[in-house]
């Protein structure tokens, strides 16, 4: 998958998550990066929501909404219980 391809299906995801949490992510970017550089992940422990392997949209669409809802305040236990685990 192309890089360009990876990004307008996050931007496809972002859309069709409900008005509300488009709303309220109004000062959160989301950033589609190949590799994550040394001022992004200085410790160099990874990031999270940091996907590699095989871009599978439906893997890409999982992933996103799941680091958005951690952004939301939710727990793994929280995301699981939503089918976003």
């Amino acid at each position: 998958m192309q890089h360009v391809d990876f990004e307008e299906v996050v931007r496809e995801t972002v859309a069709e998550l409900p008005h509300w949490v488009q709303e309220a992510m109004h000062n959160v970017e989301i950033l589609v990066l190949d590799k994550a550089d040394d001022h992004l992940d200085p410790d160099g422990e990874g990031l999270l929501g940091l996907y590699t392997g095989v871009p599978l949209r439906e893997e890409i669409h999982r992933t996103l909404v799941h680091e958005i809802a951690h952004y939301f305040g939710m727990d793994d236990d929280n995301v699981e219980e939503l089918g976003w685990g």
